[in-house]
């Protein structure tokens, strides 16, 4: 079984994606995917205040992706 970690990012540009290239190219070597599973959240250190609190700010996901290979008969 393979495992790849998919996921987003959200940025002063937008959204933008990261894994996706590998999923495919797999897909097209004709594995199949056999589970997702979420993977978690993406932080930022965005600034400590006067108090030395560190605000975190959400910046993303990730899934992680499953395969199983293909037949090779």
């Amino acid at each position: 079984m393979k495992e790849i970690q998919i996921g987003g990012r959200f940025g002063d540009k937008g959204l933008s994606f990261f894994g996706i290239e590998e999923v495919n190219d797999l897909l097209q070597q004709g594995f199949v995917v056999k589970e997702l599973k979420g993977g978690g959240a993406l932080f930022h250190q965005a600034k400590t205040d006067e108090s030395g609190k560190t605000r975190m700010a959400l910046v993303g996901f990730t899934i992680q992706v499953y395969f199983i290979e293909p037949n090779k008969s």
